[in-house]
């Protein structure tokens, strides 16, 4: 609504329309972190990435990956993450922690001890870096041995 004042015309803050945007804002997880997840299989072992599919800087976020494998694991576990994606995030840590960490390509390569019991779980604590912004494309790639043998691929959305 546009109302005339002694120097022109000035238009009302908090118009209809702008509610409507900061509810659905809000309703797609713009001022808070949305996780999403992603599962693949190599074999008998399940892999599942847990990402934040909508955040903004600042924020924590959850990011998981667990691999199963039934009857446990006979070796270590290899898990490679894109180092740009992890670039947007102030990380304080990875559980557990890695026996090794390598290079490979554009992935940072986690090594870990063989868990007991059939599944590993590693989580990043971490924070949406304050400068992140807009798209950041992920993987989360499984090894057997020294061979890539699962590429599980995500998208990240990061508002202003």
């Amino acid at each position: 609504m546009t109302f005339v004042g002694p120097e022109g015309p000035v238009r009302r803050a908090g118009s209809p329309s702008g509610c409507s945007s900061s509810s659905f804002a809000g309703a797609v997880g713009l001022f808070g972190t949305t996780p999403r997840s992603r599962t693949g299989r190599y074999g008998t072992t399940t892999v599942t990435v847990t990402y934040p599919a909508v955040s903004r800087g600042g924020l924590a976020v959850h990011y998981q990956i667990e691999v199963q494998r039934p009857g446990g694991f006979a070796g270590p576990v290899r898990l490679g993450v894109t180092e740009r994606y992890l670039d947007a995030f102030d990380e304080n840590g990875v559980s557990p922690e890695p026996s090794s960490e390598t290079v490979d390509g554009a992935l940072l390569v986690w090594e870990f001890d063989p868990p007991v019991g059939d599944t590993l779980t590693v989580s990043l604590d971490a924070r949406v870096e304050p400068d992140t912004r807009w798209r950041r494309r992920g993987h989360a790639v499984l090894y057997d041995g020294e061979r890539p043998v699962l590429d599980l691929g995500y998208t990240s959305y990061f508002a202003p």
